[in-house]
């Protein structure tokens, strides 16, 4: 979240693949646009909203009737890296996934306009609408939210009767109360020492000790929390019990978005619309987790100091739902579709089959 997972990704690509990508994307654009009805869906298509165009691929088991949206991180990720080859090859065969850019994210483009937190919400309920009128009313609709998309349903979910549109949510590493500044650091306190005492990394881990214990930190500032930030995703990197990323490759070059707008829309939403700020200064969510009852999936890596386990707690012990299920995966930082793969994606779709 903030760091964007997009560009720790970026290494994998090339400039070449980028410009055939992005050639291939703008002549998609102009094709006509077909709509599975049974069977194995691989369509790509796109959103009109705030004056952007914003792409979405439904791929998967249409025959299923049941759609798992893909709410991305960021903000300014994009839904589409989350599509690898295990995913396909496993996932897609069970049920249909379903990946989307936000507003200002990813494949976006266009002139965004207005940048408020509702935008967000209204444009997940719009791509619902669409799928339901595109794929059938009869469609089981769940959410997954990682990171800053883990903000982004909850929100969703305490506006009207938007729970009533869905029939699942999978929060995974999800940060839902904006300032976990507090969480972080007693996260940090933690295990600092206890990596220090095994010499691991130390000069690291007293650095963020010290700025943990310093009077520079403050419980409720957005810049102390940009700065927890980038220690937090590089405290998990350390930890010798969380696994290597495995990123098992891509089926094709159409799964990405052009880079060029990737990246700007990355550093912009942060930088100069300040989404996540505005976020954080609001945290509209927290005290409104009692208006949700849907069905839920609290999904987190053991080792995540980005957003740590005790956001999960808060969930669990605040929403009004009588159906919540966790899962921590001992061997994830931030990300465990990346850090246990196979175990991760097993969760999952035992549970939106249960369900």
């Amino acid at each position: 979240m903030v760091y964007s997972l997009f560009l720790q990704k970026l290494n994998m690509k090339n400039a070449f693949t980028a410009c055939i990508l992005t050639l291939a994307l703008l002549a998609s654009a102009c094709q006509k646009e077909n709509i599975t009805q049974s069977g194995m869906a691989n369509d790509h298509f796109f959103i009109k909203s705030q004056g952007q165009t914003i792409p979405v691929r439904v791929a998967g088991n249409i025959d299923s009737k049941k759609m798992l949206i893909v709410v991305h991180g960021g903000p300014g990720d994009s839904g589409f890296v989350y599509r690898d080859n295990y995913v396909v090859e496993n996932v897609e065969q069970e049920f249909a996934m379903v990946y989307w850019d936000q507003p200002f994210a990813g494949g976006a483009q266009g002139n965004g306009g207005n940048s408020s937190l509702t935008v967000f919400s209204d444009d997940l309920k719009k791509l619902i609408y669409l799928l339901k009128a595109k794929y059938g009313n009869d469609n089981q609709i769940f959410l997954m939210g990682h990171s800053w998309g883990g903000f982004v349903i909850p929100y969703f979910l305490i506006d009207g009767n938007n729970q009533s549109l869905v029939d699942g949510w999978i929060q995974v590493d999800g940060a839902h109360n904006t300032r976990f500044n507090p969480f972080v650091k007693e996260m940090m306190l933690t295990y600092g020492p206890v990596e220090i005492a095994a010499g691991r990394e130390i000069e690291f881990w007293q650095e963020v000790l010290d700025f943990c214990n310093s009077s520079e930190y403050v419980d409720d500032n957005y810049d102390v929390m940009l700065k927890l930030n980038r220690y937090a995703h590089m405290a998990g990197s350390k930890m010798p019990q969380v696994l290597e990323p495995v990123y098992p490759g891509y089926p094709n070059i159409m799964n990405y978005v052009p880079q060029t707008a990737q990246i700007i829309n990355s550093v912009n939403s942060v930088l100069r619309m300040g989404i996540f700020e505005t976020a954080f200064n609001e945290n509209p969510v927290v005290g409104n987790l009692h208006l949700i009852h849907t069905p839920t999936l609290l999904l987190w890596g053991q080792y995540d100091f980005v957003c740590p386990p005790a956001l999960k707690d808060d969930i669990a012990n605040n929403i009004s739902s009588s159906d919540v299920s966790e899962h921590i995966f001992t061997h994830s930082a931030h990300s465990p579709m990346d850090n246990e793969c196979e175990a991760f994606w097993a969760v999952v779709i035992n549970w939106v089959q249960s369900h």
